[in-house]
């Protein structure tokens, strides 16, 4: 006789378009209700674990509920305090202190503390901010802003009087009166041991930034040697190459939107310049690198990525 195909449910969560052949006459199953199964993590559970670290709580992981297989690793939310470090904020404001502002950003670009602007303060005070923030281990840079666009330094201009030229803004004389040199502004960003991070201030314009980094609530220094950052890679929509994650314990993986990667290098750089991995991409090959630095020391290293004439520098922190 004759047979049809027909939906139905085969009460298995792990399969889909569910279907048994039933004969047309009597309506008997000839082949039971069966499914395909369903794409990897359709079907998730989520269960507590522990992620070995000590700065995170509610650890989770994501687990494939047909196959057992790890869809989202195990991973926490940043919480207890000792496991940040505190940065201190020093600020001696221009005479303009109602045009700064100021704000740090982590190393995606999440803003992770901020200030300003501070018309209340009087002009040329100082303003001690201690501590201003508690950071993770991490990359950051400190943003400064001046809204009136000459920075933390008044501009200087000149004024025609009918007695003669004045100088007017930082001192001079006008109408034959002295006048008073207006201040310049200055700030300095320390970690805890009273180590400065950045600084800045004078006449930058509309902002200027400077980066730093911190490792178990401590300065970092910056290796920038010359022949390094010969271009580099930017958080924007002219991604050249970036690393997930930038706070590793064990794997990361790099990220290269390269047009060209022939012979491409790819080097781990530690903070005093020594050349700690090399790796070479064949332009045949996905442009991302899983690497295990799970043996690097704590620290602040690099990643460089050298293709024909480009150079790419990224920075990441091993826990």
């Amino acid at each position: 006789g004759t047979t049809s195909v027909v939906a139905c449910n085969d009460g298995d969560p792990c399969t889909e378009n569910d279907v048994q052949t039933v004969d047309d006459c009597d309506g008997s199953i000839c082949v039971p209700c069966a499914g395909t199964a369903v794409a990897a993590c359709t079907q998730t559970i989520t269960q507590a674990c522990d992620d070995n670290d000590t700065c995170t709580i509610n650890d989770v992981v994501v687990i494939d509920a047909c196959t057992g297989a790890i869809c989202v690793p195990c991973s926490g939310t940043f919480d207890q305090p000792s496991c940040c470090g505190n940065v201190n904020l020093d600020i001696n404001f221009d005479n303009n202190p109602e045009q700064t502002s100021w704000d740090i950003t982590d190393a995606n670009g999440n803003v992770v503390a901020s200030g300003g602007t501070y018309g209340t303060q009087a002009d040329g005070s100082n303003l001690n901010m201690t501590p201003v923030a508690c950071l993770p281990d991490g990359c950051y840079d400190l943003n400064f802003y001046d809204s009136g666009n000459d920075g933390m330094c008044p501009r200087r201009t000149s004024t025609i009087t009918s007695i003669g030229i004045a100088s007017i803004g930082i001192g001079g004389v006008f109408n034959g009166i002295p006048r008073l040199a207006l201040t310049c502004g200055d700030y300095t960003l320390s970690d805890s041991n009273g180590t400065v991070l950045a600084s800045g201030g004078g006449r930058f314009g509309s902002s200027e930034t400077s980066g730093f980094c911190l490792v178990n609530g401590i300065a970092q220094l910056n290796y920038q040697p010359d022949n390094v950052y010969g271009k580099q890679s930017t958080n924007d929509g002219g991604i050249d190459m970036w690393v997930v994650p930038t706070l590793v314990k064990n794997e990361m993986t790099i990220y290269n939107t390269l047009s060209e990667t022939d012979n491409a290098q790819i080097n781990i750089v530690d903070i005093n310049g020594r050349v700690i991995q090399q790796h070479s991409q064949d332009n045949n090959v996905a442009r991302e690198l899983r690497l295990d630095v799970s043996e690097l020391e704590s620290g602040i290293y690099f990643v460089q990525l050298l293709a024909n004439d480009t150079i790419l520098v990224e920075k990441f922190v091993k826990k």
